[in-house]
């Protein structure tokens, strides 16, 4: 996915945009979250069934050699019983083993992984749509607010300006008021 900004131009299309990709965020980060867990129980059932499969395996081939040395009657009619429902058991098994098998396994971890993809992606992209609604909340404000936030000094009261031979020193030369005196540069800038 690739996602475009330059034709967002107003704080209110980036809020409304910010609003529905944290939403859609919030979605995936569930789908992936359940479908983790989904895959973990699906590993544990696949596990349990093929641990089953090799107990009901081998429990078939002890009861079937008990079968075949018993005399007739009623204790061989009972392991013949119990041959045919492990017989069932196995094929139950077999059937999970194949409903659970490594493929599908794999096909949910690989849309584990798209849905893992789309979340940092779309992490990303509120990453961007944050900064241009600072940019354009910045482009917002009026001109004389800039100014007027770079140009009013913050003065203690019998603050005297630096001696104007000390303007080598400092980053900025200083900038005095029109008339010269702090007092009036307080008055002129709206305080």
């Amino acid at each position: 996915m690739r996602y475009s900004l330059e034709k967002i131009n107003t704080l209110q299309a980036c809020d409304a945009l910010l609003t529905r990709a944290q939403a859609k965020r919030q979605t995936l980060e569930r789908k992936r979250r359940n479908l983790g867990e989904s895959i973990d129980t699906f590993r544990r059932r696949l596990d349990k069934a093929s641990q089953e499969s090799g107990q009901v395996q081998s429990a078939l081939l002890a009861f079937t050699a008990a079968y075949e040395a018993l005399p007739e009657g009623r204790d061989k009619v009972n392991v013949k019983i119990k041959i045919k429902r492990l017989e069932v058991r196995l094929a139950v098994l077999e059937k999970k083993a194949y409903t659970y098998n490594a493929g599908a396994l794999l096909a949910r971890e690989t849309k584990y992984n798209q849905l893992d993809d789309q979340v940092s992606v779309l992490a990303d992209c509120i990453d961007s749509i944050e900064r241009r609604r600072t940019a354009l909340s910045l482009l917002a404000l009026r001109p004389g607010q800039t100014v007027r936030f770079l140009r009013l000094p913050v003065i203690r009261q019998g603050f005297q300006p630096i001696n104007a031979r000390y303007h080598m020193y400092l980053s900025v030369p200083p900038v005095l008021p029109p008339n010269g005196s702090w007092k009036s540069a307080e008055t002129a800038f709206g305080r």
